[in-house]
């Protein structure tokens, strides 16, 4: 399902910044157009730089989240959620619509809502996955170009906890979920480990990473 179908609104992107050239570069002159051409990007971490040659072509990026260069989600043509709202985000930044937020969110990942983790569940510890997503705000609209068929509105009722965070705070994103999880593992699950649930969790990553 095309989720941004529905978008109320949206802006040109003009040449200031360099997410936004990026853009540019790429033919997505509008938020709406950026938002469709990251939405069908495959699910994939980018690599966590961009080559040298790139580097030069966009004045060396250093806006980075989890250690991955936003520059890298349009040069390589993949992203994650944190990635791929990150691009968001930056454009939002880049283009003065401060109003558009990046928002966090807990959410218990199940083979329910989140199709294609099914085997990696079945062989456990844990039959769901206290997992951090990431998505866009925009008013009363709530904009997930993490994949097609994945959407946020989706999910609300499996849903811990959620808040608006800076785009810089992303690069915490990591240390913030294992933070979360250690809790929740210690409320509902002590006896898993955060590492066998890290790991079980990575491996969800990779399948998802496959579909």
């Amino acid at each position: 399902m095309l989720y941004l179908a529905i978008m109320q609104r949206d802006f040109d992107v003009s040449e200031i910044g360099e997410i936004s050239q990026l853009s540019l570069k790429l033919d997505l002159n509008t938020f709406r157009e950026v938002c469709d051409h990251l939405l069908h990007l495959p699910y994939r971490r980018p690599s966590s730089s961009v080559e040298p040659q790139a580097q030069n072509a966009v004045s060396r990026s250093i806006r980075k989240t989890s250690g991955v260069s936003l520059a890298a989600v349009l040069l390589e043509g993949c992203g994650t959620c944190s990635s791929k709202h990150g691009v968001l985000k930056a454009i939002a930044e880049e283009q003065g619509h401060a109003e558009i937020e990046l928002v966090l969110c807990l959410f218990q990942m199940t083979s329910s809502n989140t199709p294609g983790i099914a085997e990696v569940l079945e062989g456990g510890p844990l039959s769901s996955i206290p997992e951090l997503h990431t998505y866009i705000q925009w008013g009363d609209e709530k904009i997930d170009v993490t994949k097609p068929g994945f959407h946020i509105s989706s999910m609300r009722s499996v849903i811990e906890k959620e808040k608006t965070i800076s785009l810089s705070a992303l690069a915490s994103k990591t240390s913030i979920h294992q933070v979360w999880m250690k809790t929740w593992l210690q409320a509902n699950r002590p006896d898993v480990s955060l590492e066998e649930a890290w790991f079980q969790r990575e491996k969800c990553i990779a399948a998802l990473s496959d579909c």
